[in-house]
């Protein structure tokens, strides 16, 4: 006889036992799944950090080599993962800052013209022309799961993230070694390297800088060279700036050469001691223009800037309109140096909109004047700053930014007023990046979008300006200007009938009709060169270049600047690691790769436990299943991200679901809904907010 109690013990021994199964395969796959996108997340808030911080020391290096005055600075090399009472965390990651080998700066094929203070030609170039002993600065993070974290490197005032073979700069950090009449060197001396998951100060000591001392060319070009870790950066940096031109680069010592256009320079030479290092004493911060005549004392301070915002509210999609103020002149009791304004250069902190300010137009110590300021990709109802500063003739800086505080008005973004009571007025906005068509890609296609409240009647286009080598739209088999909702423009059937890129405006055959929040592909066929006298032009391949066209919608103008990337035609597949961005026609899938640089597709965007350091873009849908996109997300049709991390923000014109995942930015649908399942979302989310990605 069987005792019915022994089968209800056993029953409940072995649900116990599968009770504990299940538990600790959940805690498993928790460790194994969860922990590491949530330190990985925690590692790329604190790469995003530590590139502020390095700007920072930049500034802080260049301040005192232009002004003499040291200003400490703190970088975070490591960072601490979140406390867990069950799942383990790794050992916290590190990070580490170091100098270089020290490399070779030198001036060649230059002279110096005039003697400055008690120094002669000749004892001015042999202190200041080189050769000079000089090092780079670069941060190298340890993390334990961000393992395409970039390396961060200040090199002659430039600073720069590598990823592989490409280089990005950080926002308002461009170089200022060489600019229209000044050559500006801070040589780096000293040894650092230090190693921690917490922080370092950096306090520069300083020799110099010199008064300017004027040189000029002896014969060839004058050249620097300069060492460097990373020659592209500076190939990119000098790729569109007529007067400087990257001459070569020497493998085997690690220095570039940078040959100048113009033939007389104002030369500034300082050194700034880091780390362990002897004190740099006086040879370059002695050489100063005798007193008197005129020309300014330049061991004071750089100018005075004022920034004032008349209006702290910007409506979204405008300009903000500043009024600086930049006063070398100085006051009995705060004396700055009394010489010419050259440059001023304004950024949006926290942001990569920067810019300069040309001042060599104004020859006095004092300049005023107002400044618009694009706020395209800036956030509504979000505060930000806006920081000024400025240089003057002896290649001193402003020794504090003048700042000033706003805010983008997101009333106006999507309340369709346009302050009479009426709807806003038609507005058309690009959606997304134009790509190319054709085999040859001799046509260009993108997406516009009217986000005003008023329907847009396009009934005239524009082609301004480009930096190919096409002169005209030429298609002898259809229109040359087409819109995908209707509308077009053909110049007509013949050989020679053509639009000329010439800024004109040309009428519309059948015009274009635009409902509010209504999107459009327009394409542009076929760009052709100069026919030389009649017949058609040979067909131009207009990737890797700029198009400016204009939409006119009555007597309303919208202009659009258009960078057309190397697209490749059709799908493509990444299964290995690519070290450059990838731009499709079709589609796009990513199969357990890393991608060092943008996706974007034209169609759709897949992503499979795959790594992206850029940004992700698709014409249609993006589904991210597992790892990280280290930039922002954007799907026109919609965008699902599992198990994934995206550093920036996430938007879409359809639908947005999240599962399992974690956004640093913002959310957004444009006109869909946003739905989250065990999720993290930094930023806002904002559902149906009307506008454009």
């Amino acid at each position: 006889m069987v005792r019915g109690g022994d089968e209800r013990a056993v029953t409940v021994q072995i649900g116990a036992v599968l009770l504990l199964a299940i538990l600790f395969s959940a805690l498993a796959l928790y460790q194994v799944n969860a922990v590491p996108v949530e330190n990985e997340a925690v590692e790329i808030d604190h790469n995003r950090a530590v590139h502020d911080e390095m700007q920072e020391l930049r500034n802080a290096i260049r301040t005192a080599g232009t002004s003499g005055d040291s200003q400490p600075t703190a970088v975070t090399l490591g960072t601490q993962y979140p406390s867990r009472s069950l799942a383990t965390n790794p050992p916290n990651p590190t990070g580490t800052l170091e100098t270089s080998d020290p490399g070779t700066l030198e001036i060649e094929n230059a002279q110096v013209t005039e003697p400055v203070g008690v120094y002669d030609e000749a004892e001015l170039a042999n202190r200041l022309l080189g050769p000079h002993e000089t090092r780079t600065l670069s941060y190298e993070p340890g993390y334990n799961e961000y393992r395409s974290a970039p390396t961060t490197r200040i090199e002659h005032s430039l600073a720069f993230n590598e990823f592989g073979e490409t280089a990005v700069v950080l926002p308002g950090t461009d170089q200022r070694l060489v600019t229209d009449d000044a050559i500006t060197i801070v040589l780096i001396d000293g040894t650092l390297s230090s190693t921690s998951s917490g922080s370092v100060t950096v306090d520069p000591i300083v020799d110099g800088p010199t008064a300017p001392v004027p040189i000029e060319r002896t014969g060839d070009p004058i050249r620097i060279t300069v060492p460097t870790e990373t020659p592209s950066a500076w190939n990119e940096t000098f790729e569109d700036d007529e007067t400087v031109t990257v001459a070569g680069y020497d493998d085997a010592t690690g220095e570039l050469a940078i040959e100048l256009g113009n033939d007389e320079y104002d030369l500034h030479v300082a050194r700034a001691v880091v780390g362990d290092g002897d004190d740099p004493g006086n040879e370059f911060g002695e050489i100063e223009r005798s007193t008197g005549g005129g020309s300014g004392d330049d061991r004071l301070p750089g100018p005075r800037v004022e920034v004032e915002i008349n209006d702290s509210e910007v409506d979204y999609g405008d300009d903000l309109e500043i009024e600086m103020t930049i006063d070398n002149r100085g006051q009995p009791n705060d004396l700055r140096g009394g010489v010419a304004l050259v440059e001023a250069d304004w950024l949006i902190e926290g942001e990569s909109l920067a810019g300069d300010v040309d001042l060599t137009d104004s020859t006095s110590d004092v300049d005023d004047r107002n400044v618009s300021i694009p706020t395209d990709g800036l956030d509504t109802g979000e505060e930000y700053t806006v920081s000024v500063g400025a240089r003057d003739t002896r290649g001193i800086e402003a020794p504090v930014r003048g700042t000033a505080t706003f805010e983008i008005d997101e009333d106006d973004e999507d309340d369709g007023d346009d302050g009479d009571g009426g709807d806003e007025p038609p507005s058309l906005e690009l959606v997304g990046s134009p790509w190319t068509a054709g085999d040859d890609h001799s046509e260009v296609v993108f997406t516009i979008r009217n986000v005003g409240g008023e329907t847009a009647e396009i009934d005239g286009v524009s082609l301004d300006s480009t930096t190919s080598d096409a002169v005209q739209v030429n298609d002898p088999s259809g229109p040359e200007v087409n819109f995908s909702t209707g509308g077009h423009l053909e110049s007509g059937d013949g050989p020679t009938d053509a639009i000329e890129i010439n800024g004109e405006r040309n009428e519309l055959d059948e015009t274009a009709t635009l409902e509010p929040n209504e999107t459009t592909d327009v394409t542009l066929a076929e760009f052709e060169d100069d026919p030389g006298g009649g017949g058609r032009g040979d067909r131009v391949d207009v990737r890797n270049s700029e198009l400016g066209v204009t939409m006119y919608d009555g007597d309303r103008e919208h202009g659009f600047a258009l960078a057309i990337e190397n697209w490749a035609a059709g799908d493509a597949t990444i299964d290995e690691d690519r070290s450059s961005s990838v731009y499709a026609t079709g589609s796009v899938d990513v199969v357990e790769a890393s991608v060092t640089g943008h996706v974007h597709a034209v169609e759709d965007v897949s992503v499979i436990s795959s790594q992206i350091s850029g940004d992700l873009e698709a014409g249609g849908s993006v589904d991210i299943d597992g790892w990280n996109v280290a930039g922002s997300v954007v799907g026109v049709e919609s965008v699902h991200v599992a198990d994934a991390t995206v550093s920036g923000d996430v938007c879409s014109y359809g639908d947005i679901s999240l599962d399992g995942s974690t956004v640093s930015g913002d959310v957004i649908s444009v006109t869909g809904e946003v739905t989250s399942d065990g999720s993290t979302v930094d930023g806002e989310t904002r559902e149906d907010v009307g506008g454009t990605c």
